[in-house]
């Protein structure tokens, strides 16, 4: 019988990986993520919302508005 843990994490790709490095810096805009991997702010946004914690995720988007013009 195959008892699936919900605690597990979900394997990430290197890409993603790279993706949630560059999304949490302060000095990568969403532009620049879209020219480095080709994908748009709002694919960056619901990404970071399916692989980060639940509450990793509304201070990710926090932090994110409060540095918006930096991002821009």
């Amino acid at each position: 019988m195959n008892h699936s843990n919900k605690s597990e994490k979900p394997i990430i790709s290197d890409e993603t990986n790279l993706l949630i490095d560059l999304a949490w810096d302060d000095k990568v805009s969403f532009k620049d993520i879209e020219h480095r991997l080709g994908i748009s702010e709002a694919e960056v946004k619901a990404t970071m919302k399916k692989v980060l914690k639940p509450r990793s995720y509304v201070l990710w988007r926090e932090r994110i508005k409060k540095y918006k013009k930096a991002r821009r």
